[in-house]
This record gives C-alpha cells, structure tokens and sequence, in this order.
C-alpha cells in the first residue's frame, strides 16, 4: 500500500461528504 495516505485522505473526504 505505497498510497495509503491518498485512500486516507479520501476516505475522510467521502465520510465528510457524507455528513454533510
């Protein structure tokens, strides 16, 4: 997993999209 910190940062950005 060489882009963890992409899928990290997009799974915050789905989720933060989600709440809103």
């Amino acid at each position: 997993m060489t882009n963890i910190g992409t899928c990290v940062a997009k799974a915050v950005v789905t989720t933060y999209n989600y709440i809103q």
